[in-house]
């Protein structure tokens, strides 16, 4: 049997339902639910190192949650740090930058749109204590905030083009 997931969306006004199709499918995408691993598994699952970790691990696939923006902006901050500065460096740029989000009584943030970075200056972001980071910040949110990276466009290219335009950042 196939596993069912249930997606609830909120909101204050009423949604069409071309753009809850449009959720729905970016959630497919981000989440790699169209992915068939049955061919992987089948391979593997005697395997003594990878046996015990597909069974453990049954139903989880590559992916990401966030979009391309978010997942580079990650990566920056954990380039060689450890986990107490990483938490340390997305705290302050999130309470510095991000979409603070209330529900339910609590309180999230959000990630910022690359808009947000490419026109903080470096010093700036250098003084909540990010370091070299601060450069590398404006130079992938710039790109994005021109325009000139797409993620559904990209989404489209060839592994070889992305690969190639990922690397220009």
């Amino acid at each position: 049997m196939k596993p069912k997931i249930n997606l609830y969306v909120f909101s204050e006004r009423k949604l069409t339902k071309d753009f809850l199709r449009s959720v729905r499918n970016e959630m497919v995408y981000r989440f790699n639910l169209d992915l068939d691993l049955k061919e992987f598994v089948d391979s593997f699952k005697d395997d003594l190192v990878l046996g015990a970790c597909l069974k453990k691990l049954k139903g989880m696939r590559p992916m990401t949650h966030g979009s391309l923006y978010d997942y580079l902006v990650i990566a920056i901050v954990l380039q060689n740090a450890p986990v107490r500065r990483s938490v340390s460096m997305m705290q302050s740029l999130f309470e510095n930058y991000g979409v603070l989000l209330r529900y339910d009584k609590k309180e999230l943030y959000c990630m910022w749109g690359p808009k947000v970075l490419a026109k903080v200056p470096e010093k700036e972001l250098r003084e909540l204590k990010i370091g070299y980071r601060a450069k590398s910040f404006i130079r992938v949110s710039e790109p994005f905030a021109r325009g000139e990276i797409n993620e559904m466009e990209l989404r489209k290219k060839s592994p070889e083009e992305q690969k190639k335009i990922l690397l220009g950042l």
